[in-house]
């Protein structure tokens, strides 16, 4: 079974180490766009994209934020698509 995860806060990280480590074949995920954080506003992702980018799973933003971001046409679509998740057996999945 291929999953698309969504989340962004910090409680959202345990659910998807579990699903992983049962052997689920996590495709994608699904979170809020990176966060200026502190005086100098440097932009930091959400604990979750933290946690999939380090893992190797793909990570996209919700389409609430799509139209503010950089790979969104005027549409407000993004140019991520389920096709762009790749092959999972790659990731041991």
């Amino acid at each position: 079974m291929r999953i698309v995860y969504a989340g962004a806060p910090e409680f959202s990280v345990a659910p998807l180490k579990s699903l992983t480590d049962a052997g689920f074949c996590v495709v994608a995920v699904v979170t809020q766009p990176d966060k200026p954080v502190g005086r100098k506003a440097v932009l930091t992702p959400t604990p979750l994209k933290s946690y999939a980018l380090s893992q190797g799973i793909p990570c996209t933003i919700s389409q609430k934020y799509a139209s503010t971001s950089p790979n969104s046409d005027r549409s407000g679509r993004t140019s991520w698509s389920p096709a762009h998740t790749g092959n999972c057996s790659r990731r041991k999945c």
